[in-house]
């Protein structure tokens, strides 16, 4: 697990005996990191920097930080693919003409660069790859999907989608943050529906792996667990600040969640009807 504070970075084994964290990067200005992403094969973590226009790309095997740049201001949304082979970055461009905001897809073997030209200033959110060579993109003005290999893309929504989202493992479903509340996505099907999370008090969510819920970490502290099959809710209850963190654990049998409280908690995933209620 990477976490991040003010001009650092930082790892953790937290499934070992005894847990041990280390620092990964410091900023060499101690600016603010954007939340940090990690390829499936655990390659490298990504993120964007709050101002300088670049990404820090960290080798987890010690070799040399690599930073991916091309943009004037902040880097808010990056993604890793799967195989470790692509890094996706979302920002600003003032070279552009007109300048726009721009999706720029790094080769990271071979250092080729491809962009991706919105139609004028949408405040990219957040970044995440799709099978078939394809990146779905958030913004304050929608939701698309562009096709790499066209430099094409589709237009799912018009209605902002924010920079917190997660995938099942087959990668058809999404829940992801918007003003109205957390969206569920059915990416085959083109539908959405608005979940009872609330947008404002969250600071994560994640998906099961086989799509059938989603946790999210509360601005109180609260675990809330939503069963996309029975539509309870339960309210996983410990932490004393905001749960920052949540993660679906593979197998989709536990749940771990971290807090600005200093604390780690592991849960088995709730059944039966829930045990406490507002």
């Amino acid at each position: 697990i990477a976490s991040k504070g003010y001009g650092d970075l930082w790892i953790c084994d937290l499934l070992s005996e005894v847990p041990n964290c280390r620092p990964l990067y410091r900023h060499p200005t101690k600016r603010y990191f954007y939340p940090p992403t990690a390829d499936t094969l655990g390659h490298y973590i990504l993120s964007g920097d709050i101002a300088a226009g670049k990404a820090f790309l960290i080798p987890l095997d010690g070799s040399q930080t690599r930073f991916l740049d091309g943009f004037d201001f902040s880097v808010p949304a990056t993604a890793l693919s799967p195989d470790a082979r692509w890094a996706a970055l979302g920002g600003f461009s003032n070279k552009l003409d007109p300048p726009s905001s721009l999706i720029r897809i790094w080769e990271l073997e071979t250092d080729e660069i491809q962009d991706l030209v919105y139609d004028g200033s949408h405040e990219i959110r957040g970044l995440w790859f799709l099978p078939d060579r394809k990146v779905l993109a958030s913004s304050k003005t929608g939701l698309r999907i562009w096709d790499l290999a066209s430099d094409d893309f589709e237009i799912l929504s018009e209605r902002a989608h924010l920079n917190l989202g997660a995938f099942d493992s087959s990668k058809r479903f999404l829940v992801i943050d918007t003003p109205e509340g957390v969206t569920f996505w059915d990416l085959a099907e083109r539908t959405e529906r608005i979940l009872p999370i609330p947008s404002p008090t969250m600071w994560n969510l994640d998906l099961a792996p086989d799509a059938s819920f989603v946790v999210a970490g509360m601005d109180n502290g609260e675990v809330q667990f939503h069963s996309l099959e029975t539509g309870a809710t339960h309210l996983l209850l410990g932490h004393e600040k905001a749960a920052a963190g949540v993660q679906v654990m593979a197998g989709g049998k536990k749940i771990m969640s971290a807090s600005i409280d200093g604390t780690v908690r592991l849960w088995d995933v709730p059944q039966g009807p829930p045990l406490h209620t507002r």
